[in-house]
């Protein structure tokens, strides 16, 4: 797997409807690591607001929220967490690099990991 420099890699934001969706959701991503054949290799929590990831390739992780919606369950291990994400999250790529213009702004909200 090549090595990525700083503003290499992909972006995005995670949408929850609940708190608590997002925690598990998460908690799934953490799980779907372990499993054979992913392609995201590592997610990491600094609070719930942001979250790092290793993975194959960029969009690897919006592959995974299309076979969530789509139940392809055996793309993802079955695990209960992702299937129980269905309908309540989002995932949208931001633009990156060093000319991008846009950046979210999201009221305040609790993303501490106190309770993850």
């Amino acid at each position: 797997m090549k090595s990525h420099r700083p503003g290499d890699w992909g972006r995005y934001l995670v949408i929850a409807a609940t708190r608590d969706d997002m925690k598990r959701f998460f908690r799934g991503l953490q799980k779907q690591t372990k499993i054979s054949n992913t392609t995201i290799t590592e997610v990491t929590p600094v609070h719930l607001a942001w979250w790092n990831f290793k993975s194959v390739q960029y969009f690897d992780l919006l592959e995974l929220i299309k076979k969530i919606y789509q139940m392809d369950t055996s793309y993802y291990g079955n695990i209960e967490e992702l299937n129980e994400s269905y309908g309540k999250i989002q995932v949208t790529g931001l633009t990156h690099g060093v000319e991008a213009k846009d950046w979210p702004i999201l009221s305040l909200q609790d993303v501490s990991l106190r309770d993850f």
